[in-house]
């Protein structure tokens, strides 16, 4: 297990984050789903072969670091931005995987002069946009989880905290397991080892404004779609594509479990390692 560094905001809070891959690789920063946290990484030796240092850090509310009252999707290119500071990184590319996704693309609106290229993965789309059928495509229960967090309450924490113990049951730590299982049990302990509070926060902010405006994108930006994804229907990220100038969408096979989209994600990571020059990789 790599080291945890700490980071300090300038509002007074502090960062969680870790580094993989070759340290003198082109900087990238993964943002993990919901729920996640900064042991979320891809353990096949993908950086290694891609020749990416890649940055992940726990969003406030997750593992290490403490809750951001309010806190919108927004509110990650500060806090990418504060980490990219401390390691002395002038540019970077930015990855975000599903509920990660709207982050990533905040960090490609707003830090666009740093951003070399952008991408999401079974991104969610924005919940209120009117040229967006939200729940097409969902499943009965899928949709209903997005009306319970709506409506918000004691009924969207017990959701959430049942939904927290269902993941962790499903990757119980087993050290005899695969590489993958074990990464996954490692992320939803740490996730959650302080509450659901980064849970809560993610959806809450998802089904809110984001507070940018996703058309402000000039970064090149590929869009990943899993074909089958029931969670979280390709037509949303057929949307994101559709209003973003810079996008590029690709459709591949699988759910959003996404074991059957492995080599295109590889792919998809050397394509963001190749925006960097070695003279903007940064310390």
């Amino acid at each position: 297990m790599v080291e945890t560094g700490v980071v300090a905001t300038p509002d007074g809070r502090a960062l969680a984050m870790c580094q993989w891959g070759p340290p003198d690789g082109a900087p990238m920063f993964y943002l993990h789903g919901t729920p996640g946290s900064r042991l979320m990484r891809h353990v096949d030796g993908t950086y290694e072969r891609a020749g990416v240092r890649v940055i992940t850090y726990d969003r406030p509310g997750y593992g290490r670091s403490p809750r951001l009252p309010g806190r919108q999707v927004a509110h990650a290119a500060a806090d990418v931005a504060v980490i990219a500071d401390h390691l002395g990184l002038d540019r970077f590319a930015v990855c975000g995987v599903s509920g990660g996704g709207p982050h990533a693309l905040a960090v490609c609106a707003m830090l666009g002069r740093r951003v070399t290229r952008g991408a999401t993965v079974v991104c969610v789309g924005p919940y209120a946009e009117p040229d967006l059928d939200f729940f097409a495509g969902l499943t009965p229960e899928d949709a209903e989880d997005w009306r319970v967090t709506e409506r918000g309450g004691d009924a969207l924490v017990a959701k959430l905290q049942a939904e927290a113990a269902g993941l962790r049951e499903a990757f119980p730590p087993d050290e005899t397991a695969d590489a993958v299982h074990q990464m996954l049990a490692e992320t939803l302990v740490e996730a959650t080892a302080e509450g659901i509070d980064g849970m809560l926060d993610d959806e809450l902010s998802l089904i809110r404004p984001w507070g940018f405006n996703v058309a402000d994108i000039a970064v090149p930006v590929q869009i990943m779609a899993a074909r089958d994804d029931e969670l979280i229907p390709p037509a949303q990220s057929q949307w994101l594509a559709d209003h973003i100038r810079t996008a590029e969408l690709v459709v591949v096979p699988g759910d959003h479990l996404g074991f059957e989209r492995n080599a295109e994600e590889e792919k998809l990571i050397a394509w963001l390692a190749g925006g960097h020059s070695r003279g903007a990789q940064g310390t």
